[in-house]
């Protein structure tokens, strides 16, 4: 009978797993080996029988303690692979090894989940390109319709193909970001640099009709998704509702296509009302955490948790502005 193994990074047959992820119509950007290796400091997995089902786990290791944690710009995981459909996602978590003294992962799973796991309900939206744009459009709230007809009589325009190290150095000085985020944002450049190898990325962004960037966006496509990963916007690229402008652009070049906008969250109010009005729908997945943590380590952990959330609530109140997970 097939088992349920963990595996440490170098142990892992990197070109097969890249095949299986290929392969699998519910395949990830997050799940490709250049994703994880660029965006982790080292990543093991969880594999049932022979990589019929992969579960990754980015890895760290802090004053000799080793995690599993989420990653910035990284949407949830799921369990890929053949098997993946039979298999019990309860086995995948139980044979993550105990010695990790904490594990957070965000996955793409209804529960129950085993009792040592807490369960934290996320939101992501996900909006339909494979209608027309006109019948998209049709779908956007009537303020978001108002707001674009708006943004083309203040002569906005769309430059395509903007710089990413531009988007990377606008992100940083318009988003909010303290220094953590802003190592973040550098391996975020570096990914960027290296996705066109193996698929589209699109990076665009608002020109005022003074030759000013009021905002920006990278996308990078992977299966069926377009990942909305990396907007800011100025000030005054917030006064002229230039986010809107620069996504409606994208659902108009991409419109007919059977693949989604995946706009990446969010559960701030204000940032998930902006991307329902476009018509975005909300699709729940969970934050799950395993805590084993001796108490100065969780006293500090818990510190670090708030003062990230602060941080992205920071970088993500303004509209448009989407820099950290």
């Amino acid at each position: 009978m097939a088992k349920i193994r963990y595996t440490e990074g170098p142990g892992l047959d990197k070109s097969r797993w890249d095949a299986i992820i290929r392969d699998d119509p519910n395949g990830s950007l997050f799940a490709t080996t250049l994703f994880l290796d660029l965006m982790t400091d080292g990543w093991d997995a969880i594999i049932f029988g022979d990589y019929e089902a992969l579960l990754p786990l980015p890895v760290r290791k802090r004053w000799g303690y080793r995690y599993v944690h989420t990653i910035p710009f990284c949407g949830p995981f799921a369990v890929y692979g053949p098997a993946a459909s039979h298999i019990n996602i309860n086995a995948m978590l139980d044979a993550i090894p105990a010695h990790f003294i904490r594990c957070d992962v965000n996955l793409w799973a209804d529960g129950p989940f085993p009792s040592d796991w807490a369960v934290q309900p996320r939101t992501n939206y996900l909006l339909d390109l494979s209608e027309e744009y006109a019948i998209i459009r049709s779908q956007f709230h009537s303020s978001c319709r108002n707001l674009l007809n708006r943004g083309l009589s203040d002569g906005l325009h769309i430059e395509h193909g903007f710089p990413i190290v531009s988007q990377v150095s606008l992100a940083g000085t318009h988003g909010g970001l303290g220094e953590t985020a802003q190592r973040d944002l550098l391996l975020f450049q570096r990914l960027c640099e290296q996705w066109p190898k193996v698929g589209p990325l699109y990076s665009l962004a608002v020109i005022s009709s003074e030759g000013q960037p009021l905002a920006g966006a990278v996308f990078l496509h992977s299966h069926t998704r377009l990942h909305y990963l990396l907007g800011w916007s100025s000030q005054e690229g917030r006064r002229q509702n230039a986010s809107r402008f620069l996504l409606d652009q994208i659902i108009r070049m991409h419109a007919g296509q059977p693949i989604s906008l995946d706009f990446e969250g969010s559960d701030i109010p204000g940032v998930a009302q902006f991307f329902a009005s476009f018509g975005a729908v909300p699709r729940q997945y969970q934050l799950l955490r395993r805590d084993k943590l001796p108490m100065p380590v969780k006293v500090f952990f818990r510190f670090r948790d708030i003062l990230r959330a602060g941080l992205t609530a920071k970088s993500q109140g303004n509209e448009g502005t989407m820099v950290d997970r």
